[in-house]
């Protein structure tokens, strides 16, 4: 053993004081420049603990976290969903035009639109209950159908004075909230609020359209059965896939081109956009489906088993999903349940109503929000179920 200068040996017969240099270089077969080895200890990679500046509470004695909110209703509607279904096609999301698109559907400015302080149609079905910030169920007493009388504006040709106004049915201009005033070219042009002569969609006024499509108010229609206007309940491999072969889960290209073919080609890949909220109010429920997806894509095949029944012509699918009890709203005990592949699909466009992956192709998202509304509902019926029922609620539950 090579050691440094004269070791005395310890009882054992082992050096004492032994030259840390030449042990390395004897392991490693590298030898060292000991003139640049720099003097920075192991230590100095450490934080130094006891710092006296250090004004954070001991361990074991930091403050509490706050209380769980109690009572959470977050629920905003896809705006570019909701569209779709009332106007019956599709549209071309990154135009600029589509922005005025929506708000002329939709009655209201685009930047009043995601904001529950505007009370936008958005959030059909809650309120801003101003002391807390918070969101609030509004009752189905306090929901308004409107007509087509409610939504006829006066004949403005007859305006040439701010004192036409009030004869129009504006009262107390002087009042008005001004939205906007500019200049421009000499002339000051104005943006008032006129919900006083005409009334427009919001979240306690809706058509009744918008009322079917998002809301679970039924209005007197609760024997009926429920299905979204303008489409039909069908089997979404017959409508979507036709006949091309589909797993329950997969991202990436979905064809190739070879000669006059399509070859299916399979990749998996992570996608931020999907699964993708259709036209309701259960936001908070995507966000739970999506963020087990992320964290864990194969969490959503370990809990699903799908079953196929009946001869090869008449081959009827169905899916088993297990949920769990957590306490609360939106909530049943933990179960499995089955549902088959009947979703809404507007009659127009041939796409689903409600929720669906990115690309349009994959199965998952539009069967685990069936199901798990199903699950909530208790409803008996693996077929047609209600999609509205989930139009609010806690999406850090819904992970759970």
């Amino acid at each position: 053993m090579v050691t440094s200068g004269s070791p005395s040996e310890s009882p054992r017969g082992a050096p004492s004081n032994m030259d840390a240099f030449a042990l390395f270089e004897a392991l490693t077969g590298h030898k060292i420049d000991r003139r640049v080895i720099p003097s920075r200890t192991m230590s100095e990679d450490y934080e130094v603990l006891g710092n006296e500046r250090d004004d954070r509470p001991p361990l074991g004695q930091e403050p509490s976290p706050d209380e769980p909110p109690k009572d959470v209703f977050i629920g905003a509607i896809n705006p570019y969903a909701l569209v779709e279904a009332m106007v019956g096609h599709r549209l071309d999301r990154h135009a600029l035009s589509t922005a005025r698109i929506l708000a002329d559907v939709l009655q209201t400015d685009y930047d009043e639109l995601f904001d529950l302080k505007h009370n936008s149609v958005l959030f059909a079905g809650l309120k801003l209950n101003e002391e807390n910030r918070q969101a609030e169920e509004i009752s189905e007493k306090e929901m308004q159908i409107l007509d087509e009388r409610d939504l006829v504006t006066p004949d403005l040709s007859r305006v040439k004075k701010l004192d036409d106004l009030e004869k129009i049915g504006l009262k107390e201009v002087g009042d008005i909230r001004i939205k906007m005033a500019r200049m421009q070219n000499g002339k000051l042009r104005l943006v008032l609020d006129g919900q006083s002569l005409s009334k427009t969609v919001s979240n306690r006024d809706v058509t009744e359209t918008i009322n079917e499509l998002v809301l679970p108010f039924r209005h007197g229609k609760e024997d009926q059965p429920w299905s979204p206007p303008n489409s039909s309940w069908r089997d979404m491999n017959d409508v979507i896939f036709r006949n091309i072969p589909r797993r329950f889960m997969m991202d990436g290209p979905l064809f190739a081109m070879q000669g006059n073919s399509h070859q299916f080609r399979e990749q998996y890949q992570h996608r931020f956009d999907d699964p993708t909220q259709g036209a309701s109010s259960d936001s908070w429920l995507i966000a739970g489906i999506f963020s087990v997806f992320w964290a864990n894509p194969a969490m959503i095949n370990r809990s699903t088993r799908t079953t196929v029944t009946g001869p090869m012509d008449r081959r009827r699918r169905t899916l088993n999903i297990r949920f769990h009890d957590k306490g609360g709203r939106n909530n049943a005990d933990t179960d499995t349940v089955e549902v088959d592949y009947q979703i809404p699909i507007n009659n127009s466009t041939d796409m689903p109503i409600y929720a669906h992956s990115s690309d349009g192709y994959e199965t998952w998202p539009a069967l685990y929000e069936k199901a798990f509304i199903k699950w909530m509902t208790r409803s008996e019926d693996r077929g047609r179920v209600d999609m509205t029922q989930a139009h609010s609620g806690d999406p850090i539950k819904a992970s759970a």
